[in-house]
């Protein structure tokens, strides 16, 4: 995981944490009952906000200085095998 963390989201299963990393432009989802790092997805730029949808499907990612917003599969963020 990249410094400057900025917003932290927990899916609605309460498994995984989304982290927002200006400092490494990226998204890293953790698993909260092992607490090991699954997987960080570059999306560009200097992620700040973050949101997870109510079925857990999509993570929003709003980005600080252009005010972009990157939306990604969430398990495709933690489906790594």
């Amino acid at each position: 995981m990249g410094g400057l963390p900025r917003a932290v989201q927990i899916d609605p299963d309460g498994k995984h944490a989304y982290v927002t990393s200006l400092g490494s432009h990226g998204v890293t989802a953790i698993d909260v009952i092992t607490n090991t790092v699954e997987a960080t997805v570059d999306v560009g730029g200097h992620p700040e906000a973050l949101t997870v949808s109510p079925d857990g499907r999509w993570l929003y990612v709003g980005d600080y200085w252009s005010g972009a917003l990157t939306i990604i599969t969430a398990p495709s963020i933690t489906d790594h095998h």
